[in-house]
């Protein structure tokens, strides 16, 4: 018998999440060589992504409204992770591949037959790090270049601006923005976190939302024809006024409200009408089978030359799981939040 480390769901939050109140991390025991797979197969975790948008799944009220159920009381978080094979029942899964799918927060587990499917077998040529196969190759780097190109329909010479820019998803749009051709503006919430847009990303201007004013930081920098939004609030109200006609609004995310209580009511709405804006949402498993084998083929290959570049804030253990979580919700990473479980 082994130790098996769960991150499990317990209160609906209030606010905030609350380490050890809304989620509590538990020990249980898992018999790794006799456990039954019932012709699944078993997984040693690796990595496991933390992202804003799972805010959502601590909400029940929101399960009959999303796009997928709710977390459980009582069981383990899940998002997207990697995970090292140990044993196997089904015929297309071997010993010691790398599966990259959607894992719950522990160390080990055990998935069913009919699980198979959703999971991608990594090859990993491009030897990237697998906490990378979480971030600018897995479902955040996946919504940032997909989603521009689908929604922002960028044409050279055009300009956007991008929030939350020093983000898992925003590093990767203000560099494919760059190498599209358009000048880009972008913001963070902290000065370090500007000099890292400014300086690494090779943004056109950067400023820092909190002791900048949006709203002139867009009339400053000119005509404005797409919005990358990953914050909602008062910043998308700023572009609705700001933005050019005909403009493009990219509606990734709106952590400025995930933990509100009291949440903002955007006022400029008018301006879609005014404008002829384009408004759209989207979540990144609707565009995967247009332009999913085309990420694959380019991005990799791009990190792994150092064309692309993408900064990770990597907490180690799922014991630091909670604190990372909510850091991340405040903005206090740096880069993509990702859970390193184990090494393989």
């Amino acid at each position: 018998m082994v130790r098996n480390q769960k991150v499990i769901y317990t209160a609906v939050p209030k606010g905030e999440p609350v380490p050890g109140e809304t989620t509590k991390l538990v020990t249980d025991e898992i018999d790794l060589d006799n456990i039954p797979l019932n012709g699944g197969f078993l997984t040693k975790n690796l990595v496991v992504s933390i992202d804003p948008y799972q805010r959502a799944f601590f909400l029940w009220l929101m399960i009959a409204v999303s796009y997928r159920p709710g977390f459980v009381f009582g069981e383990p978080l899940d998002n997207y992770g990697v995970g090292e094979v140990l044993r196997s029942e089904h015929t297309d899964i071997k010993v010691g591949q790398k599966l990259y799918g959607f894992y719950r927060f522990e160390e080990y587990s055990v998935f069913p037959k009919e699980s198979a499917g959703s999971f991608k077998i990594l090859e990993n040529a491009e030897r990237l790090p697998w906490t990378t196969w979480v971030g600018a190759v897995g479902m955040p780097g996946k919504t940032a270049w997909m989603s521009l190109l689908e929604i922002g329909q960028p044409k050279k010479g055009e300009s956007i601006f991008v929030s939350a820019a020093s983000g898992a998803v925003g590093q990767l749009v203000c560099q494919h923005a760059k190498n599209l051709g358009l000048r880009v503006l972008a913001s963070a919430g902290t000065d370090e976190k500007v000099k890292f847009v400014k300086n690494e990303l090779q943004v056109d201007h950067a400023f820092n939302y909190k002791t900048s004013d949006t709203a002139e930081e867009i009339r400053k920098f000119g005509p404005v024809n797409i919005f990358f939004d990953n914050v909602g609030g008062p910043t998308l109200d700023a572009v609705l006024d700001g933005i050019e006609d005909h403009g493009r609004i990219i509606c990734c995310g709106s952590i400025s409200q995930y933990n509100a209580t009291e949440k903002y009511g955007v006022k400029n709405t008018f301006q879609i009408v005014a404008k002829r804006l384009k408004v759209e949402g989207f979540i990144v498993s609707d565009l995967e089978p247009k332009w999913g084998e085309k990420f694959y083929a380019e991005v990799p290959k791009k990190l792994a030359s150092g064309e692309l570049k993408f900064k990770e804030d990597v907490t180690v253990g799922l014991e630091n799981a909670e604190r990372a979580f909510v850091g991340m919700l405040r903005g206090e990473n740096f880069g993509k939040a990702v859970i390193k479980i184990a090494d393989t």
